[in-house]
This record gives structure tokens, C-alpha cells and sequence, in this order.
């Protein structure tokens, strides 16, 4: 990681959960990606449906696997990041991670276009699909 992705790791550790949550519930079917892009309130409308699935994981390179996700997120979260100082929406990576307003309006959509096409959410989700998978 350079040092924006580790300030941005830094400074957006409950997001990078959030969006843990998120990837959760998308493999799961919990939410539908083309209906929580027209309306990503519904992240907060629909209940979360607790099971296990890390633990459920059976390979041994679940280290390697979390390790690639994290730094996934923490590289789209840049991005997002970037692309809102940029416009002057933000002003710094702390106060970007501090409301959930911002996760809902701005992170989650940012998320969503740029897996919009079926193929790039499936290439892109593949190799962590079984770490996320319910049982």
C-alpha cells in the first residue's frame, strides 16, 4: 500500500467493516446491487442477517485472502476518497469516514458503479466469495 492507502486504512477501519457487511450481504442475496444503486438507503432499511462466514472458510490461506480484501477496499475507499477531494466535497480522510451519511450516499454508490456490470462484480468477487458465503 502507498501512504494515502495506509492513511486511508488508518482512518477508515469501521468503514472497511461496513463494507465487509456489505460484500456479506450482496454474495448472500440479502441485497440486490442494481436496486440498492438507485436507492443505497436501502443498506439501512433491510435487516442484516447474522450467521457465521468467516469460520465457515475451509482452505488454509484465509490470512491471504483478508489481506487481499482489506487492501481491495482500502483501494477502492482511496479512490472514492480521491475522486471527493478532488470535486472539494471532502477535506481531509478523517472527517470523509465520519457519518454514515457518507457511507450510505457517497461510498456505497461509488462501490456499486464501479461493479455495475455483471462480469467485473463477479471477477472482482470470485476469489472471496467462499470467506463471505453463509451457511
Amino acid at each position: 500500500m502507498n501512504s494515502e492507502e495506509i492513511n486511508v486504512f488508518s482512518n477508515g477501519k469501521m468503514m472497511i467493516f461496513a463494507i465487509l457487511g456489505l460484500f456479506y450481504r450482496l454474495v448472500n442475496h440479502d441485497l440486490d446491487r442494481n436496486e440498492l444503486l438507485n436507492q443505497p438507503s436501502l443498506v439501512e432499511e433491510h435487516d442484516f442477517i447474522y450467521a457465521s462466514f468467516i469460520s465457515n472458510y475451509k482452505k488454509d490461506d484465509i490470512e491471504e485472502i483478508l489481506k487481499n480484501l482489506i487492501i481491495e477496499i482500502t483501494s477502492i475507499l482511496t479512490d472514492c476518497y480521491k475522486t471527493e477531494f478532488e470535486n472539494n466535497k471532502v477535506t481531509s480522510i478523517s472527517n470523509f469516514f465520519k457519518t454514515d451519511k457518507k457511507y450510505v450516499d457517497i461510498i456505497i454508490p461509488f462501490i456499486l458503479k464501479r461493479y455495475r456490470i455483471e462480469t467485473r462484480w463477479v471477477e472482482f468477487i470470485s476469489p472471496y466469495k467462499e470467506l463471505l458465503i453463509r451457511e
